[in-house]
Order: structure tokens, then C-alpha cells, then sequence
């Protein structure tokens, strides 16, 4: 039976906002008001949750919002953001410098407020935490600095990063306007010490997490740059070491610089009076020059602004304009570990009679390709493109890119590339004819996958080993990220899995069977897409062959038999086939069981094997005489068949042998059957002794009276040494001849013999019959 419920994914899809539904292209609003959203900034955390801070003029003044949207699209923190501090009074539409970080959820916001709208370039360094809810942390934000100076945005230095005891730490740059000497700081615990000073502008620090260290490229002029590394407590760990060359005189401007497994990306533009060159350099944890003295010079002499993503082989993707093509207006290239170019090529197929804007925003599709945008103009404003570049270096997405054209113009456009593939534009957008109407600009997003298609399948299919469980048992699922809840949905309800220990494992429900769908939700309330998971219970095993009973002397094997409706069958000797064959020398007990993998086993069924084996016992007197019958004894069984010499048999289990003679001595075997059938065999030596006859005949010896009831006179002359009586059963009775009378009171009626031995050392053997 298969439980559904449909009410339920409802409910779940509709507690949170829009998101990129698959084919949709309709952008999706970030951050919506009456006045202009400006100066947006980004990061990622690994669960692939995207969060975005901006300066928002909704509430007449320049104030700091931040967002964070979920990897399906969806804004989490309230409709249009979170407000977490000014930026400056009044409507003064100023860039600022910011950093957003994030951090367990939330995001650590370090920006440069303008305490006067009248003097932009004086700011001051502010810092708050939001907590994965979306809740400020600090009920005001933190004055990390005073009396900073700023002209130039991209100048400014703002780093976070961690130590190894996940404390964190602040990088800044202090520019004094009148020496023009900018001065770095590093702050932790809220202790400030200086880094470095340096009397150029374009200074770069950033955390290189695979080495524990910063990484500071000092500019100290425009040939004049140095890499320097320090502890996670602001402690210089080298020298400064020059890191590139030019290949001829010009002003070095670092466009952009970013750390991949311990080596140093830079890509920069070179600009003289009448070139300009855009250059890509790598450098080892020793900040060696990988790709040359001067790096991998790449476009034309009037190329600029280069882009730059390391690639997983150890080279990197990057992108740049080139102004005086519009066929070719931006360029890709892809640049090998060791330095070689693999292509160099045009993002798109431009038309030499269309002026293009192309600010050479760009995001790495992590697997050597690379996205790019640019605009195209129209009627009125433009249309916004983006390109995907594969790692071979082919147009992905045609000649023209894919067009978002749902408005007019557009402004603060990023491209942010996503965990699972594709890109995520970012972009402010006006439907109005003017270009200025700057209170008609909003923030939008809209998602692009990898195959070029809007949007995407809504709820990430959870990965499983496998998809029949048992009731208690505990498994992992493969989530993006971590803190999921999950259940199992079925018609009349829903049961709650129990989070086990390890990173997304769960414990099933017990004493439940059937179909079910199982879902994950995660900690924003994105749920997976439903699973179909069968929860069943190993049965106990049918009895097909029962218990089974052979005698020890049979040699051939026993066959059990079983089956399992639910579950494999495993029997105790590991056997796991249905019937098995067993030989057991003694009586013996199988067990088996139906089980499966990871589940609690059944109660087992069991078989026994009773092996029987007869113990029979034969017998007959010691000493037996001619003449005499002579009886044989035995047990053990049911049925006795008796094998002696002279043809004796019998079918008796007491028989006698009857007027025994000499030649009757010898062996005498019993075969005994026991009630079951079982066989088994014994034997007894039987010893028959002559009577001396001629002794009978001694003349002065006799006995009487004869039958007699109490006593036997002798009538002898030779003297009586020993004597005794032998019964017909060949019991011996030593008897005392007290002046030539022997006492027989005592004995039994019967047939006896007197057996004497005279001092002359002959023997005697008289019969004589007791009354």
C-alpha cells in the first residue's frame, strides 16, 4: 500500500516566498520599495543558501538591508530583508564599502558608515551580526574604527575570516588623507594592532584557510608589489616578496585576486599611455611566480578588467573587455596549470554596428567554464545577457547568450554562481522609459541552469543506498547541508523520524509497515521532493521439511527446507539457500531466520535432527555343561533375532539353548530393532563343558537318596577334597561334604550336578535330582 498526502507539501510550499520555479523566467524580487536599492554585495555558505547585503534608501535615508535566499530561490528573511544599520543620512545615493561573511546560518555584515552626507570620504567602520532567524544580534551595531578615509570603494580594505578555534577576526584599511599613507589593521577580541603601511593605494589581504595564514599583496606603487603572509594573531610569518613584473612601464591596477588551495590568483590590468594588457599570475604557498616573471598576458592591447576563477585541475577561467570590438567586446580564456593557454574566445557574437555595454560581471561554473553578462541595446534601455562558456571554451548558450528582458534598464548586476550548478543573476531593474527615475529601480534575481533553461525543479531529490527499511532502523541521506527534519507521509497522517547521531542520519519510526513518502525539510523550510520508501518487517521462516529423525548407522544426509515471505533466508550453518543437507553424528538443532540488512532479526525457526542409536545387550552363564539347557539374555530393542552355531537361531529376546552339547559352544550374536527401526547388533561367548561319563561309573562311589529333600549320603572310600553343586543354569554352589552328607535343604527343586574332587585328584559328576 502506498500512503500519499497532498494537503501537507501545500502547507510547506506556501510558508515561505517566491522561488525559481523550472521554466519560469520571471524575476524574483530581492528587495522591493519605493526608493533605490544601490551597492549590493554577496556570499555563499556551503549549503548553498546565498546572501545578499545592499544600501536601501526605503525609509528615506541610506540604511544597510541584508537578505539571505535559499538554494531553491527562496528570500528567508522576511519578504524584502533585513535592516541592520545606517549608512548614511538623507538621500545621498553614495557607494560604500561592505563585507558580508557568512557564519552557522547568519552573516556577519562590516561596512563604512558616512556619519555625514556632506563629506563622503570620511566614514566610519561599523559591524552586526544576523543570526540564522534573521534577528540582529547586537541592538546596535558595532564602531569597529573612527576617522577612516576613503575615496576610491575599491580601495578599501574589509576581510573576515576565522581562526583555527572558529574565532573571528576583521582586516581594515585606515588611508590618512593628508600623507596618503594607508595603514592596515588587524582586529580580534576587540583588539586592534597594525599590519602594515604603505604608501600606495590597491592593497589586497585575504584568509588562506588551507595554510592557516593571511595573505597581504602590499602595493607600495604601481611596480612596487609585495606578498606578504601572517598568523591568525596578526604575526608576520615572511617578507614581503615582490610578485610580478611588467612587460613594459605602466600603472598595475589588481582587478581581481582570490586563494584556491593555498596558491594566489591575481588578474590585473596594465595601462600606459598607449596600452593597455590584461595579465594572470599564480603564485605557490612560497608566493613563487607559477606562470612566468610576468604572468600569462592574454587579449588585445586594449583589453581591461580582467575576471578570474581557479579551476579543480590548478589553472583558471577568466574574462575581460576588450572596448574597441564589438564583434569580440568580451573574451574568455582558459589557462592551464602550467601556465599554457588552452583557448582564448569571444563571450559572444557581436555585431559591428551595435554598441554594447559590457561591464564584465563574471561567475565560475566551477568545472573550468565560466558565466559572463553584458547588454544589448533595444528600443529603450537594454536587454541584459549572459553566456555560459564551457570548459572547451564553446558558446554554451548560442551566439547571443540567453536575454532577460523584462525591463528597461538595469543596474547593480552580479552574477553569483550556484552549488549545484548554473548562475544566479542578481540585478536592479526599472520598467520606466527614463534612465534616471532612480525610485523605479528594484533588486530581482533570476536563476539560469547549466543546461540554460530558467529556473529549476523545485525540492532537491534526497540520494539513498537504498529504499526498504525496517521499522527502528537508522540510515543517512544525502542532503544538501545539514539540520533537516524528516517524515513519512501517508494518508491519515504523518510519522517523525528521530534525528541519530551523525551528520543528516535518522532513526525509522517501530511497529510500522507499508509505503511510504519520505520528506526532508530543511531548517528554512525547504522541503525534498518526496521519496517512496517501503518499511517492512522480516518474517519468521515456514516449516517446509520439519524436524527429521535418522538412526546412527544411516550414512545418508537429512534434508530441511524453509522459505522467507519478507526478508532472505540465513540459516545457522550461514547457509542461505532454502533447503539445506546436513549429516549430524549426534542429534543436533538448526535455526534460521529471515533477515535484512541493518533490521533487528526475527524469532527463528527451528529443526531438529534426533540421531537414535541402539545399545544392545547379550549374556549367558560362565560355565555350562553337556546335557544342560542353557539360557541367553538380551535388551535394547523390540524385536531380537539370535544367530548361534550348529544352526541355531531364534527370534526371542530370552531364548534357550537346549540340551547343550559340546559343539554348541561358541558365539552368539543378537540383531535388535528398537521401536523407531534402528538396528544394532551384540554377541556372547557361550562355553559348554563335557560331563566325565566314566567317571559315573567308579564303583566305590555313589550317592543317595535319590531324589532327595534334604540330604546326600556318600557312600565312598577315596577322601572328598572339594566338592559343589552346578544347577541346569549353570549356577555353581559350593557345597561341604560333613561326614560323607552333603546338606541340599537349601536348594531349589531341580536337576543338579554334584561335582567332587577326590584326593586321589579324580572328579566325580553325579546327577542328582532335589525334591
Amino acid at each position: 500500500m502506498k500512503y500519499t498526502i497532498f494537503a501537507f507539501l501545500s502547507l510547506l510550499l506556501s510558508t515561505s516566498f517566491a522561488q525559481w520555479e523550472l521554466g519560469d523566467r520571471t524575476p524574483k524580487g530581492l528587495g522591493k520599495g519605493d526608493k533605490v536599492e544601490i551597492n549590493p554585495v554577496f556570499t555563499n555558505d556551503k549549503d548553498g543558501n546565498t546572501y545578499v547585503a545592499w544600501t536601501d534608501f526605503r525609509n528615506g535615508n541610506g540604511e544597510l538591508f541584508v537578505q539571505k535566499i535559499s538554494k531553491q530561490g527562496k528570500n528567508l528573511w522576511t519578504e524584502n530583508g533585513v535592516k541592520v544599520g545606517g549608512v548614511i543620512s538623507g538621500e545621498t545615493y553614495a557607494f560604500t564599502p561592505m563585507n558580508i561573511t557568512a557564519k552557522d546560518g547568519g552573516a556577519i555584515l562590516t561596512w563604512q558608515h558616512m556619519p555625514n552626507s556632506n563629506n563622503t570620504k570620511s566614514k566610519e567602520l561599523w559591524s552586526q551580526t544576523v543570526n540564522s532567524n534573521g534577528n540582529l544580534t547586537l541592538a546596535s551595531p558595532e564602531i569597529v574604527a573612527k576617522g577612516l578615509y576613503n575615496d576610491v570603494v575599491v580601495n578599501a580594505v574589509i576581510t573576515r575570516g576565522f581562526d583555527n578555534s572558529n574565532v573571528p577576526f576583521l582586516i581594515y584599511n585606515v588611508l590618512n588623507p593628508s600623507s596618503n599613507i594607508d595603514q592596515v589593521y588587524f582586529r580580534k577580541n576587540g583588539q586592534s594592532i597594525l599590519l602594515f603601511s604603505t604608501g600606495g593605494d590597491g592593497s589586497k589581504v585575504l584568509v588562506d584557510n588551507t595554510n592557516n595564514r593571511i595573505v597581504a599583496i602590499v602595493a607600495n606603487g604601481s611596480d612596487q608589489v609585495t606578498a606578504i603572509a601572517y598568523d591568525f594573531n596578526g604575526n608576520p610569518l615572511t617578507s614581503g616578496k615582490p610578485v610580478y613584473s611588467n612587460p613594459f612601464s605602466g600603472d598595475s591596477r589588481i582587478d581581481y585576486i582570490t586563494i584556491d588551495r593555498g596558491n594566489t590568483y591575481i588578474a590585473r590590468t596594465l595601462s600606459s599611455q598607449f596600452q593597455k594588457r590584461v595579465i594572470a599570475q599564480k603564485l605557490d604557498k612560497d608566493f613563487n611566480r607559477m606562470w612566468g616573471e610576468i604572468g600569462v598576458e592574454l587579449g588585445s592591447n586594449t583589453g581591461y578588467d580582467m575576471q578570474l576563477a581557479p579551476n579543480p585541475d590548478g589553472g583558471a577561467t577568466m574574462a575581460w573587455i576588450e572596448p574597441n570590438s564589438n564583434t569580440e567586446r568580451m573574451k574568455a580564456a582558459r589557462v592551464l596549470n602550467s601556465g599554457a593557454v588552452l583557448w582564448q574566445k569571444s563571450v559572444f557574437n557581436g555585431n559591428e554596428n551595435v554598441n554594447y555595454f559590457s561591464p564584465n560581471k563574471f561567475a565560475s561554473d566551477g568545472n573550468g567554464g565560466c558565466y559572463s553578462l553584458w547588454f544589448t541595446p533595444k528600443g529603450v534601455g537594454f536587454d541584459l545577457n549572459v553566456q555560459h562558456m564551457s570548459a572547451e571554451g564553446v558558446q554554451s548558450w548560442g551566439g547571443q547568450g540567453l536575454a532577460i528582458q523584462e525591463f528597461n534598464w538595469y543596474s547593480n548586476f552580479r552574477l553569483i554562481n550556484h552549488i549545484d550548478g548554473g548562475v544566479v543573476v542578481l540585478y536592479s531593474g526599472s520598467k520606466e522609459s527614463d534612465i534616471n527615475n532612480d525610485n523605479a529601480y528594484d533588486l530581482y534575481t533570476n536563476f539560469i541552469g547549466f543546461n540554460g533553461v530558467f529556473g529549476m525543479q523545485q525540492g532537491v531529490e534526497p540520494t539513498l543506498e537504498k529504499k526498504v527499511f525496517c521499522p527502528t532502523e537508522t540510515f543517512t541521506a544525502g542532503l544538501p547541508g545539514t539540520n533537516y527534519t524528516g517524515v513519512l507521509q501517508y494518508d491519515r497522517g504523518l510519522f517523525n523520524l528521530t534525528k541519530a547521531e551523525g551528520e543528516n542520519a535518522f532513526t525509522l519510526p517501530e511497529n510500522i509497515t507499508g509505503e511510504y513518502n519520505l520528506i526532508f525539510t530543511s531548517e528554512t523550510q525547504e522541503s525534498t521532493l518526496p521519496v517512496v520508501v517501503n518499511i517492512i518487517s522480516p518474517t519468521k521462516p515456514s516449516k517446509i521439511v520439519g524436524n527429521a529423525f535418522k538412526c546412527k548407522s544411516d550414512t545418508t544426509s537429512v534434508m530441511l527446507s524453509s522459505s522467507c515471505e519478507v526478508g532472505n533466508i540465513k540459516w545457522s550453518t550461514n547457509a542461505t539457500s532454502n533447503a539445506i543437507s546436513v549429516k549430524p553424528s549426534q542429534t543436533s538443532t538448526y535455526s534460521v531466520v529471515c533477515g535484512l540488512p541493518s533490521c533487528p532479526l526475527e524469532p527463528s525457526e527451528l529443526f531438529t535432527v534426533e540421531i537414535a542409536e541402539v545399545s544392545p545387550t547379550a549374556s549367558a552363564p560362565s560355565e555350562n555343561f553337556t546335557g544342560s539347557d542353557i539360557p541367553l539374555t538380551s535388551s535394547g530393542g523390540t524385536s531380537f533375532v539370535w544367530k548361534g552355531p550348529n544352526g541355531f537361531s531364534s527370534f526371542l529376546q530370552n531364548p534357550f539353548i537346549p540340551n547343550a552339547i559340546v559343539t554348541d559352544a561358541g558365539t552368539y550374536e543378537v540383531t535388535v530393532t528398537d521401536a523407531k527401526g534402528c538396528v544394532g547388533s551384540t554377541s556372547v561367548v557361550v562355553n559348554v563343558t563335557q560331563l566325565l561319563s566314566s567317571l559315573n561309573n567308579i564303583d566305590n562311589l555313589d550317592i543317595y537318596p535319590n531324589p532327595t529333600q534334604d540330604y546326600l549320603e556318600i557312600d565312598q572310600k577315596e577322601k572328598v577334597v572339594s566338592s559343589q553343586v552346578v544347577s541346569t543354569t549353570g549356577r555353581v554352589i559350593d557345597v561341604t561334604v560333613l561326614e560323607n552328607r552333603i546338606d541340599v535343604k537349601h536348594l531349589s527343586a531341580g536337576v543338579y550336578l554334584l561335582r567332587m574332587e577326590l584326593d586321589t585328584k579324580a572328579q566325580v559328576l553325579k546327577k542328582f535330582i532335589k525334591n
